[in-house]
């Protein structure tokens, strides 16, 4: 019996809350938990919330912030060679703009995914079994199509807004004309399926 509670003579020194080894393992668990309660909110809001998975939505993320730094550098390239002289006070509307852009990629997602939750949610099986079409699995299927083209389109627009300002600066790589290629198929069937010319808005944006 002795030599069980010798074994266990280290709990007093490691409840022991004036010892700064104890300090400092407490303060890096309490970092530790919340980093990963932070990543298992992060998981459960862009899987559960906005309807995409993960390695989506942070190469979407990496996309965007190389956008916004090659856009702030083409925009101080652009400055100082026809302002020589002159100092460049920076654009913080750009830095907006990029949180607008971010937060409404998000909920364009958030809405698709929760409609998807909503048209399950109705029980349509009544009518399936009137009209012998599964009216369910229709809109769930074209919402799917059309998450599907939103992801690549705004793929496509970020990409391709990478490579114009890489342009400003001097690199004329062209390496995200596939992109551009690819969906130039789709967004003309869009607009010969729906009438509406995605190209124009894209131009109006700009």
């Amino acid at each position: 019996m002795k030599q069980i509670f010798e074994q266990l003579m280290f709990l007093p020194r490691m409840f022991n809350t004036s010892s700064h080894k104890v300090q400092e393992c407490g303060i890096w668990s309490a970092v530790c938990s919340f980093i990963i309660w932070l990543l298992d909110w992060a998981t459960h809001f862009t899987i559960h919330i906005v309807g995409v998975s993960v390695l989506f939505a942070t190469t979407l993320f990496i996309i965007m912030v190389a956008d916004f730094v090659t856009g702030i550098r083409a925009s101080k390239f652009e400055f100082l060679r026809d302002r020589p002289g002159e100092k460049w006070a920076g654009e913080s509307k750009k830095g907006l703009r990029w949180v607008i852009k971010y937060f409404t990629y998000i909920m364009g997602f958030y809405l698709i995914n929760m409609i998807t939750q909503e048209v399950t949610n109705l029980n349509l099986g009544i009518i399936a079994d009137l009209t012998g079409i599964d009216f369910e699995a229709v809109f769930v299927f074209l919402l799917k199509i059309i998450k599907l083209f939103l992801m690549l389109y705004i793929m496509r627009w970020e990409c391709v807004s990478i490579d114009e300002n890489l342009e400003r600066l001097g690199y004329d790589f062209k390496i995200f004309d596939f992109f551009d290629n690819s969906l130039t198929a789709i967004t003309s069937l869009f607009k010969n399926k729906t009438g509406i010319d995605l190209n124009d808005k894209k131009d109006e944006n700009k």
